[in-house]
């Protein structure tokens, strides 16, 4: 829990304890009710966090119901009972009431309740930018979406943040990164508790109740991170080895642990006849070459198995996590074990996710075709891929996408597109029609993200 601010309010809860001998008078209220101190503050960091700290003279559980005005509302219940409890609402809207009231019983039937407490929640930085939205037709899948967002200096090193949007296009919440942390990918953490941000110095984990973070550092680590069911996590890293008087660049996968240590899990040096590179390939590369530029990585837990993409070898492989090998490659080139029959050749590609063994959703910069980004999903299934389906941008004209670019199915067949270097972030219907947009004002880039059942509570 963050440490509380010198302006947290103290307001009254009040207490009522059941007198009386056997148990059919437990519950039963008598006797004046009995002050007890709440604190209540809006965090320092985090102005749309809310932080709630009550004791009683006895252990109890606890109900707290929430709402806020034009915004979200819920009830929360204590994971145990115990004297005292704290409870941190997140992902609230910016600069509105929220009104809480908080129940709870006692061993002996003791009854305590709060009676109505108010309090209003911060401004947004103004370091961060503005949004647009747009929405149209049924409107977006339910759930916030937590992703990168950065400021393109001639490129993408300008200072930026990791943020929640909820489906009003606001920031419901926020961590600002400092200026060249490159942050190119965000996501909830499996527990619900933090934001995982992948800096250039390695994995940064962001609190949701604002306390301090905490980073792991990791060598030359780069684009992208994922995470398993248990929460280990796993990140891209560069590995340079010397080769005929030249130092070359290829990708390897890297998982950390809970102590902060890591472990190099696989390595495409190591795999070079299954990414279709040959010894001659090395041989005549230029110093300094990297030769994979890996930029998304995705954990497939129905195969038990790593989806890496890459822009400089264009393609995406399947490496099973067991044993580090390439269950099967697409290489636009059509070098890789997956023959392929598409009308375009693929130039520029960025995030994949396997929908299902025989169904891939690619976000693709650039192709044969022309720099018009778009979504293809491909068809696996036969002796050779095929398109199913293609997605472009829901304004009816080309966007250009010179940097990342993400894509993730949602329920019912909609798609959530990130236009990243546009500053688009657009969710789809199943027939391709846009039915919610948010714009980032110029100058900034959205990252890699993604949209989750919204979390309000952390304990």
């Amino acid at each position: 829990m963050a440490t509380r601010p010198a302006s947290a309010l103290l307001l009254p809860l009040l207490a009522c304890s059941g007198g009386g001998s056997g148990g059919d008078s437990a519950g039963t209220r008598q006797g004046a009710a009995e002050p007890i101190e709440v604190e209540v503050a809006v965090d320092d960091e985090v102005p749309t966090v809310v932080h709630l700290d009550w004791s009683t003279e006895v252990e109890t559980g606890a109900q707290v119901s929430w709402s806020q005005e034009g915004g979200p509302s819920g009830v929360e219940t204590a994971p145990e009972a115990g004297p005292s409890h704290s409870l941190s609402l997140v992902g609230l809207k910016p600069d509105r009431l929220l009104n809480v009231e908080i129940l709870g019983g006692g061993p002996e039937g003791e009854d305590f309740e709060s009676g109505p407490l108010t309090v209003q929640t911060g401004s947004l930085d103004p370091a961060l930018p503005t949004l647009g939205l747009t929405e149209a037709g049924g409107g977006p899948q339910p759930g916030v979406t937590v992703l990168s967002v950065v400021r393109a200096e001639g490129g993408l090193g300008g200072e930026g943040a990791a943020v929640m949007l909820d489906a009003d296009g606001e920031v419901v919440w926020f961590h600002l990164l400092p200026a060249g942390a490159g942050s190119t990918s965000s996501a909830l953490d499996v527990d619900r508790e933090a934001v995982l941000a992948l800096t250039e110095e390695g994995l940064l984990r962001v609190p949701l109740d604002g306390a301090e973070p905490v980073l792991t550092e990791v060598e030359d680590v780069h684009h992208d991170f994922t995470q398993l069911p248990d929460g280990t996590v796993a990140v891209l890293a560069r590995e340079v080895r010397h080769v005929s008087g030249r130092d070359l660049r290829m990708d390897t996968i890297v998982e950390l642990d809970a102590e902060g240590g890591s472990t190099q899990v696989w390595s495409a040096w190591e795999h070079l006849e299954a990414l279709g590179l040959e010894d001659a390939d090395l041989e005549t590369a230029d110093h300094g070459r990297d030769l994979t530029h890996a930029n998304a990585l995705d954990y497939v837990e129905s195969e038990d198995a790593w989806l890496l993409t890459m822009t400089n070898l264009p393609g995406v492989v399947l490496v099973d996590r067991p044993t580090g090998e390439v269950r099967w490659s697409l290489l636009a080139d059509g070098t890789g074990s997956l023959a392929l029959d598409l009308d375009e050749t693929l130039e520029i590609i960025h995030v994949a996710e396997l929908l299902d063994e025989d169904r891939l959703l690619l976000f693709v910069n650039q192709s044969s075709w022309g720099p018009c980004a778009h979504i293809v999903e491909l068809d696996l299934g036969g002796e050779a891929v095929t398109q199913a389906a293609r997605l472009d941008p829901g304004v009816g004209e080309c966007v250009t996408v010179f940097a990342l670019g993400d894509a993730q199915r949602l329920e019912e067949g909609h798609t959530l597109a990130t236009w990243s270097t546009a500053g688009v972030l657009e969710e789809l219907d199943a027939d391709g029609a846009s039915v919610w947009r948010a714009e980032l004002e110029f100058g900034y880039a959205f990252g890699y993200g993604e949209r989750v059942e919204a979390v309000h509570a952390v304990w």
